[in-house]
Formats: structure tokens, C-alpha cells, sequence
């Protein structure tokens, strides 16, 4: 059912399905500025979205916005942060601004070049905003936090057999059992790498490589060799398992204190073609509905209040997380595949 809206923000038709009501209003409500770019937004009725997760759960989630506001989402999945933005440049070097919604890992939009300018606006759901996720930089909205944990076959290793630290990894009773994604594609691994390096330091990497780690294209793929049994462990993304888990795969998830953390935030280019139904997209994603759904099928962490972690996982802080420096970790970026990439030849 198409729904359409009134100056003041107000709805001229119900929308249907049991939860469809209070996602809309929560979305609509604002000031009457905020009424005007929603009735702009409708009149747009499109929104182009890149994102690096998983595709199967991410159309799932965005239906509903679809079935609230009438609005058609056009969304594809590229692989990671990397290859995602690398599309968009080049789309964008081919003079086709066709996205208007990137959803990325923070120091991946980070090295978007300052001639492609971002947008920088506010939500109302901003306001929901947990502590860590207040002060962002200028067009960056915070929109899931992911861990990177240990992801290991329940049915083939048992839990004490697990690494108790990411420093473990590098014992020989781990050859040739560890899988993981590259770093080319996965700004987890590069960042793992990056962190490990700095902690452990370049004898524990040839330490690590020794061990034969397999190197997939992306972390899914690493999921899915973990899975078949062919490896038996392997770090990566929290979300990176989550399809396979809701299919009913063997796969477990195992944290170790000081995980990294990496947060993804959304961003809006200055040329996407539909910048209000961007901004009530944004609106969306920060929406209670749609960070309890990431929470429960995504199994990522909220960035906003009142919203649960995955069921079964532990409290973020518990977990003692560890973050770096964007610029820098953005400055070492190439330095750190490179070496890696000559360590396991």
C-alpha cells in the first residue's frame, strides 16, 4: 500500500501490516521542516542503496521501508566497503551519480575523496544516538557497530579448544585449520592486521602465516569453507556468518576480550539524485524497528538506546573493545596488505 503525506508530516492513509503504523510515525515525526522533506521524499519514491552487507538479510529488512512509505529501495551488495566505494567512484568517473545511500565501514568512507563531497545533515532518530556514537564526523551517520570475533564449526572443535586470545591464533595447533578473509576486500582483516602489528608485532604475523591460514576473496566465503568443515576457525565480522547461521549452519561465535571494533555509518552524497528519500532512508536505519532487526538478523550491535545486542552475545563494553585512529590506520592502509601479502608467499 502506497501511503502519502501531508504538509504537516500527517497521514492521509494507515499504512498496513501489524508494525507498519508506529514505524511511519516514528519516521514522519519532526518539525515542519522535517514534514516537507518527507513529502519531498515521497514525491521522489526512490532510494539507491550500496551496502556491504549481506544481501538476503538486508532486502529482507529494507521491504519494510518499502511497505511504510511507498518508497522503492534499489539496493546492491559489491563485497565489502572497498570494492563498494571503488563502484561508486567509478560509476561517479563515468559521470553516473546513481547512488544516493553508502553503507560502509568508517575508514573506508573515510578515504572517500574531498572532491566528492558528502552531505551533512541531521535526523530526528539521531537524538537516540548512544554515548560513543554522538560526536561523528560531519556526514557520517553511525548506523551498526561490528565486532570481530572468533567464528569456529560447533560440531567439529569444541569451545576448549578455542583460542582464549586473538594472540592464539598464532599456536601451530591452529595449522592449516584457519580461514579468513582478504584484506583486500575486508577492511576487518586489513584492520585486524593493522591492530595485530602494532600488538604483537611482524615475528607473530610470520608466526600467524605459517599457520596457512586459508585467504578467501571476502569473509563469507571463509564462513562457508568453516561450515563444509574444510577449515575449522577463522576472526571476521560478527555479520559475516549470519546468513548461514539463519540457514542452519553448524557455525558458532566465540569472543575474545580486547575485540576489535568496527562501526559502518551511512553516508549521502552531495550528487545523489534522490537526497530526500536519502535522508528519510537515514532516518530509517536509526529507527528502534529497524536496529532491533539488524540486532536479531543481522546480529549487529545498535548504536541507539533502548535497542538490545544479538541474542546470546556478550555486552559490547564488556568485551573491552579496541578501535584505532582512522587517518592513521588510513595512512598505513596499502603498507599493511603489502606486507602481509609478502609475509605469506
Amino acid at each position: 500500500m502506497l501511503l502519502t503525506a501531508t504538509g504537516c508530516g500527517e497521514l492521509t492513509e494507515a499504512p498496513s501490516g501489524p508494525d507498519g503504523s508506529p514505524l511511519w510515525e516514528g519516521l514522519i515525526r519532526g518539525d515542519p521542516a522535517w514534514s516537507q522533506l518527507v513529502d519531498e521524499a515521497l514525491v521522489e519514491g526512490e532510494v539507491v542503496v550500496r551496502s556491504v552487507f549481506p544481501e538476503a538479510i538486508e532486502l529482507d529488512l529494507f521491504q519494510r521501508f518499502e511497505e511504510v512509505s511507498g518508497i522503492r529501495v534499489s539496493y546492491s551488495r559489491k563485497g565489502g566497503s572497498a570494492p563498494t566505494l571503488q563502484t561508486y567512484l567509478t560509476e561517479v568517473a563515468a559521470g553516473q551519480h546513481l547512488a544516493d545511500v553508502l553503507q560502509l565501514e568508517v575508514s573506508i568512507a573515510a578515504s572517500m575523496p574531498t572532491k566528492e563531497r558528502l552531505l551533512e545533515f541531521k535526523v530526528p532518530n539521531e537524538s537516540n544516538y548512544l554515548g560513543r556514537y554522538r560526536e561523528w564526523s560531519p556526514g557520517a551517520h553511525p548506523v551498526a557497530s561490528l565486532g570481530v570475533p572468533i567464528v569456529y564449526n560447533r560440531n567439529l572443535m569444541d569451545e576448549k579448544d578455542l583460542p582464549r586470545t586473538y594472540e592464539e591464533l598464532a599456536h601451530p595447533r591452529y595449522r592449516s585449520k584457519l580461514a579468513m578473509g582478504s584484506p583486500e576486500n575486508s577492511s576487518n582483516i586489513v584492520g585486524l592486521l593493522f591492530l595485530w602489528e602494532q600488538q604483537f608485532g611482524v615475528s607473530w604475523l610470520e608466526s600467524l602465516a605459517a599457520n596457512d591460514p586459508l585467504d578467501t576473496d571476502r569473509e563469507v566465503e571463509a564462513a562457508n569453507f568453516i561450515a563444509r568443515g574444510e577449515r575449522l576457525l577463522g576472526p571476521m565480522s560478527q555479520t559475516s556468518p549470519s546468513a548461514q547461521i539463519e540457514a542452519g549452519a553448524p557455525l558458532g561465535y566465540h569472543w575474545v576480550p580486547g575485540t576489535k571494533l568496527d562501526a559502518y555509518v551511512a553516508v549521502v552524497p552531495e550528487a545523489a539524485p534522490h537526497p530526500n528519500a536519502a535522508r528519510l532512508f537515514v532516518n530509517f536505519l536509526l529507527s528502534f524497528s529497524h536496529q532491533q532487526s539488524l540486532a536479531h538478523k543481522l546480529r549487529a550491535f545498535p548504536v541507539v538506546s533502548g535497542v538490545s545486542g544479538p541474542e546470546g552475545f556478550p555486552d559490547l563494553e564488556a568485551l573491552d573493545p579496541v578501535s584505532f585512529d582512522v587517518q592513521t590506520f588510513n595512512e598505513n592502509r596499502e603498507r599493511v596488505i603489502a606486507r602481509w601479502r609478502s609475509i605469506l608467499r
